[in-house]
């Protein structure tokens, strides 16, 4: 090796020496130079009878031995800077023995196992059990858990090579938990996208369902906007109380140009957000987030966090969640807002569909009405009171919305006997039978329409079975019949009035739960209505009649059954108002 090399060597040793270990310093430090200098003091003073026979035989070890320990730091200064990795590792790293214990921790995991009193792995799983599981498992196996007073996911494994001294190693997984939590409320909200269409959620919905999802992912609340004709922006504000109910705001109108935060992303064209904590003050946070004074009336808490992002004509702000927002909140907010302006648009475009599906069922029922009915409202009565029944006996709001706009199709049978509508003479017995077969004749015609669209479709399905099942009992005195000896429900596809007189009607439970509905809906109608037969009665006369008709015996109870006669004495009263509304 040259000279040059070897003192190059030697200096960077030396500096070494100084700048790491500061051996230099001790060499020069006269207080490190006492206790050696004591002790050869006593051993001259025992020995030659003199303090001062000689010092440098005992002064002389000391530094050999300090420079030999420099020396042995300077070879290995690698190793001992990783050994002093674990000091400054946040994520917690320990030595415990065979019952938990622990028995060694440094820097962050010593003040961590500290401040939350931690002396024994059992005090961080929280229970016995967790702690053999873990403890049989292994070497190497990770296990997941939840720390409370930290609120935050750790994977923890054990080494074992030695059973009396095990290595414990906890890994913080909170933001991949809080990814795999946002992405299984993404899949969620995908795989409720067929219900959301079929049951025609409108855009209030689909925000609903949206806010409830992302004050699940731990915000403390969220405020969206949606873009007006006009220009302007539209916006409710969103929390959940301390009961966990949600709380949506009144509608809050924002013109376009209002220096909002809610307008940040659309302006930058990007997800924007933001944590208070890493602004010098609160006044310049808030500088960056003017927030709305009737947003931050509504959330009370001080606003600490912000995203903001926008898709379509749709923006979102959430507030506050718990912890710091970072990327992994940007990712999941960014998915849920895409597939929600998505989703508005399909929903729309069904909307579009089932609009003009609605249009066409209109169009029929007007042709029943024009071939029955003088006063031109009918129909329309019938689908209000059915939508008040079906709600007040707390239907699905799908199936109070189809039977609200489908109800009107009861009587769409009547179009093939227009012979028998316009009689004014009271029917024989053969004309009544023929009557009665206009619920066979309206399940015939919406079958074709059925067959026609080669799908499932469950309005149609609802207005068949309304059409076919309207005028059964309760109590199994209705029409038609379509019951034979063994029990079993005919199809109802003849057409021939032979073919059903050794039927018998349906009862109870059999009968669809529109079809009762509808059924006192009509009823109720038709007594109110004047007719060529009747006068027309008023409400009150008409609630005793349904009650119990003295003309026949039957009570409301042996007609509608129990649960819906017991909904329309709740309100019967409303019931009076729609017909006084939508009369003539």
């Amino acid at each position: 090796m040259s000279i040059s090399m070897q003192s190059h060597n030697i200096l960077l040793f030396l500096f070494y020496q100084k700048r790491e270990f500061m051996s230099l310093k001790t060499y020069l430090s006269w207080y490190n130079y006492i206790l050696p200098t004591f002790v050869g003091a006593i051993l001259n003073l025992s020995g030659h009878g003199s303090f001062f026979y000689a010092y440098l035989p005992y002064v002389v070890p000391f530094m050999v031995q300090n420079f030999t320990k420099g020396l042995g730091h300077y070879r290995h200064r690698y190793r001992d800077k990783l050994l002093k990795f674990h000091e400054k590792r946040k994520d917690p790293v320990f030595m415990m023995d065979q019952d938990g214990k622990v028995i060694s921790s440094v820097g962050f995991t010593h003040d961590f196992l500290k401040n939350h009193h931690i002396h024994n792995l059992k005090d961080l799983l929280g229970n016995k059990a967790d702690f053999e599981k873990l403890y049989s498992d292994g070497d190497g196996r990770e296990h997941e858990i939840y720390f409370e007073p930290t609120k935050q996911w750790y994977s923890i494994s054990i080494n074992k090579e030695n059973p009396q001294e095990c290595f414990v190693w906890l890994r913080n997984i909170s933001l991949q938990k809080q990814r795999e939590e946002g992405l299984a409320k993404i899949i969620e909200f995908h795989s409720n996208i067929t219900t959301f269409i079929r049951d025609e959620t409108d855009a209030s919905d689909i925000l609903k369902n949206l806010s409830k999802m992302i004050l699940s992912l731990g915000y403390q609340g969220l405020f969206m906007i949606q873009k007006l004709a006009d220009g302007r922006y539209s916006g409710r504000a969103y929390r959940r109380n301390e009961y966990s109910k949600l709380i949506i705001s009144s509608e809050i109108i924002l013109q376009s140009d209002a220096n909002l935060p809610i307008f940040k992303s659309r302006t930058y064209g990007d997800i924007i957000w933001a944590n208070r904590q890493d602004y010098p003050s609160v006044a310049a946070f808030e500088k960056d987030f003017p927030f709305d004074s009737r947003v931050k009336k509504f959330f009370k808490n001080p606003i600490e966090n912000v995203i903001d992002y926008h898709s379509g004509d749709i923006s979102i702000i959430s507030f506050n969640k718990q912890g710091r927002i970072g990327k992994g909140d940007e990712l999941i907010i960014k998915a849920l807002l895409g597939s929600v302006n998505s989703l508005a648009k399909m929903i729309e475009k069904n909307q579009d569909n089932e609009h003009l599906f609605f249009a066409s069922i209109s169009g029929l029922c007007a042709a029943a009405e024009y071939s029955d009915e003088v006063t031109g409202q009918h129909v329309w009565r019938v689908n209000a009171y059915s939508r008040l029944l079906a709600h007040k006996l707390g239907l699905e709001m799908s199936m109070v919305k189809i039977i609200g706009k489908v109800a009107a199709l009861h009587d769409i049978g009547k179009v093939a006997i227009p012979h028998l509508i316009k009689t004014d003479a009271v029917y024989n017995d053969n004309q009544r039978k023929e009557m009665q077969m206009h619920t066979i004749y309206g399940a015939g015609i919406i079958d074709k329409m059925i067959k026609q669209l080669d799908k499932k479709h469950r309005a149609l399905d609802i207005s068949r079975d309304i059409a076919l099942h309207h005028h059964q009992y309760w109590n199994g005195e209705g029409y038609p019949a379509l019951k034979n000896k063994q029990g079993i429900i005919e199809d109802a596809s003849a057409q021939n009035i032979k073919h059903y007189q050794n039927l018998k009607p349906l009862a109870g439970e059999e009968i669809p739960i529109a079809a009762l509905i509808v059924g006192l809906a009509d009823s109720y109608d038709a007594l109110r209505s004047k007719r060529q037969y009747k006068p027309a009665f008023s409400h009150k006369k008409t609630v005793e009649i349904l009650t119990l008709d003295d003309r026949t015996g039957v009570s409301g109870l042996d007609r509608f059954g129990p649960v819906i006669w017991s909904a329309f004495l709740k309100c019967h009263e409303k019931f009076d108002k729609i017909f006084t509304s939508l009369y003539g």
